[in-house]
C-alpha cells in the first residue's frame, strides 16, 4: 500500500489546490481537471477495495463535469464526462448493484443522445466504443440483471439495440 497510499495523498493534496481555485478563485476553467483528479482518485481507491469513498468521488466528478458542461458551455468535455460515467458503471457491475448500473446506463445514453452534435467527435465516438466495450465483457447473466433494472422501457431498447447492432 505504500506507494499507493503515495499516490492518494498526491491527488488530495491536488483536490485541496483545485477545489480552492474553482470555488474560492472562479478559475471555472480548472473545474476539469478538479474533476479528473477526483476520477483518478476513485481509480487509485478501488485498489484498495474503498468502493463507497470511490462512489462518492464519482458521483462529484460527475457532477462538476455536467455542470461543467451545462452551465457554462464547455461542450468540449462531454468526452471526459463520459469516461467517468464508464468508470463509475464498471465499478457498480462488479459490485453487483445493478440498479445503480442501469441509472449510469441511462444517464451516459441521455448525455450523448443530447450532447453529441456540438460536442468533438472522435473523441466522443471512443468513449462509446469504450462503453459498448463494458458491456460486451460481461457475461449475459450481468447483462440480464442490467436490463431488468432498467426502468424505461426506451432505455432497455436502447441497449438491446446496442447489444443487436453490436453483437453482444
Amino acid at each position: 500500500l505504500g506507494r499507493l497510499q503515495e499516490a492518494i495523498d498526491c491527488y488530495d493534496q491536488a483536490i485541496a489546490i483545485y477545489s480552492r481555485l474553482v470555488e474560492e478563485e472562479h478559475r471555472d476553467e480548472l473545474a476539469n481537471a478538479l474533476a479528473t483528479a477526483l476520477m483518478n482518485k476513485a481509480l487509485l481507491l478501488e485498489k484498495t477495495e474503498n468502493w463507497d469513498e470511490a462512489l462518492a468521488l464519482y458521483e462529484e466528478a460527475i457532477t462538476l463535469q455536467k455542470k461543467c458542461i451545462l452551465k457554462a458551455g464547455m461542450i468540449h468535455l462531454l468526452p471526459s464526462l463520459l469516461k467517468t460515467i464508464r468508470y463509475r458503471l464498471m465499478t457498480l457491475f462488479d459490485l453487483g448493484r445493478w440498479a445503480e448500473a442501469a441509472s449510469d446506463v441511462s444517464l451516459f445514453l441521455d448525455c450523448y443522445d443530447s450532447l453529441n452534435e456540438d460536442a468533438p467527435r472522435d473523441a466522443t465516438q471512443s468513449e462509446l466504443k469504450l462503453f459498448i466495450g463494458v458491456l460486451k465483457s460481461r457475461n449475459s447473466d450481468d447483462m440480464d440483471k442490467l436490463l431488468a433494472a432498467l426502468d424505461r422501457d426506451a432505455d432497455r431498447l436502447r441497449v438491446e439495440e446496442l447489444r443487436l447492432n453490436r453483437g453482444f
